[in-house]
């Protein structure tokens, strides 16, 4: 009754509650599948075969951009290779497991087909989107995008690179 009461006497604050309780269910079921993937990969990880995952590897065509960023976490103990093309990237990919991917998405390159390649080459590590710009969390809005340091360190931390 209390709730009626409440509904009856302040319309606009019912129908706005209505209006955000919508729109956290959208929010769920929008990004249900891409927080489950990135769940998935980083549970599965350290039980698959192959060497053990240790760091992680930033993906950047101009790394001078994020220097403080890197050296912060390198400073913070973080393991971190720096690849400046995809290309680069996927061989160490070969070369090294790591932890976590982390590519700065204002590259030059098809941002589709970097992730793509990214995952096919790394079955293992999460792929997480470093980027400032608001439009590039609107266009991969099914995939884990970061804009700033505290971001990268909470995946840092998933991964266990940080305390």
């Amino acid at each position: 009754m209390l709730a009626k009461d409440f509904a009856d006497s302040h319309p606009v604050i019912t129908a706005l509650l209505i209006v955000v309780a919508l729109a956290l269910v959208a929010v769920a079921v929008l990004f249900q599948q891409p927080i489950e993937r990135l769940l998935d990969r980083l549970l599965r990880a350290p039980c698959e075969d192959g060497p053990p995952s240790s760091g992680a590897l930033w993906v950047d065509d101009r790394p001078d951009h994020n220097a403080r960023l890197l050296n912060s976490l390198r400073g913070q103990g973080v393991r971190l290779d720096v690849a400046c093309s995809t290309a680069e990237a996927v061989d160490r990919l070969r070369e090294h497991t790591y932890a976590i991917i982390v590519s700065d998405m204002s590259r030059i390159e098809d941002g589709d087909t970097v992730l793509r390649e990214l995952e096919r080459a790394s079955r293992q590590a999460p792929v997480v989107i470093f980027s400032p710009f608001t439009e590039t969390s609107e266009l991969y809005s099914d995939r884990a995008v970061v804009s700033s340091e505290a971001e990268i360190k909470e995946w840092l931390r998933a991964v266990h690179l940080l305390p």
